[in-house]
């Protein structure tokens, strides 16, 4: 439901329903570690129709949660189609 409502777009809905869960959970975040290098995160389309897309070094931003790994091998578990990026 969260990510649907993120996906939406609509920040007077997201604002409605979900502040109070979000500031909690970011307010939360500045007590986890940070981290800085390669993350992974499975993906449901061959990396060759993303690749002109996604440039390596970029930062990217999903607008929803989701699952990621420091290592490729672990996200091959939960990606769709296999594929690591």
């Amino acid at each position: 439901l969260l990510n649907s409502s993120l996906f939406s777009r609509n920040i007077k809905a997201i604002e409605d329903k979900w502040y109070n869960y979000l500031y909690y959970l970011f307010d939360i975040k500045k007590y986890l570690p940070k981290y800085n290098g390669t993350c992974y995160r499975g993906i449901s389309k061959p990396i060759t129709n993303l690749s002109k897309q996604y440039k390596t070094g970029n930062n990217i931003t999903w607008i929803s949660f989701t699952s990621t790994s420091k290592k490729a091998s672990m996200v091959k578990s939960f990606s769709k189609s296999g594929t690591v990026d």
